[in-house]
């Protein structure tokens, strides 16, 4: 599955940082690869505006 070379550098580092096995790695790449592609947006797009969102949330911009 093609990704972004954003979302592959964040995946890689989140791997790295858990020592997560090469076969982990793959699986994320796929679940995440067809997130993307669901959403049509890189991944890393959908981390920027889900932090965006919790900002707002913590702040009380969002009221529930």
């Amino acid at each position: 599955m093609i990704m972004h070379e954003k979302d592959e550098q964040l995946l890689r580092s989140f791997c790295d940082e858990r020592c997560l096995k090469d076969v982990t790695y793959e699986s994320y790449a796929t679940a995440i690869g067809l997130y993307s592609r669901y959403h049509k947006k890189p991944f890393y797009q959908l981390l920027e505006e889900a932090e965006k969102e919790e900002q707002k949330k913590s702040n009380g911009s969002i009221q529930n």
